[in-house]
């Protein structure tokens, strides 16, 4: 089983690399990111769940998971249009592909199966 712990992205560079960084050459991968704040009981709820995400092998093959604290990287923030948290947004090839904003285990959950079968 793969650990449960959520990598922080702590600055831009952690950031950028993070959502750039390939698996192999021929899988990017689908990279998982959570903005949050530490005061949101929502947001840590979140980050609950996207433990049992990435310990689970349907929603972690060739998944990277990651957390953002929104408010003290605003300019990521601002880039992404993060104006509520919590919000996950999906990358892969380095670009965003999908956003949960909000709360929303079943659609984050499923969001992420659907891109796991295809990428």
């Amino acid at each position: 089983m793969a650990s449960s712990t959520i990598d922080l992205l702590s600055n831009e560079k952690a950031f950028e690399d993070f959502i750039s960084s390939t698996i192999s050459e021929e899988l990017g991968g689908l990279k998982v990111v959570h903005f949050k704040s530490d005061w949101s009981e929502p947001c840590k709820k979140m980050t609950g769940i996207l433990a049992e995400l990435k310990s689970d092998v349907e929603t972690n093959n060739g998944v990277s998971y990651g957390e953002v604290n929104a408010e003290e990287l605003p300019a990521i923030s601002m880039k992404h249009n993060i104006t509520a948290v919590p919000t996950v947004l999906l990358f892969a090839n380095n670009k965003e592909i999908d956003r949960v904003d909000g709360l929303r285990k079943e659609k984050l959950t499923s969001i992420i199966k659907s891109y796991v079968k295809i990428l």
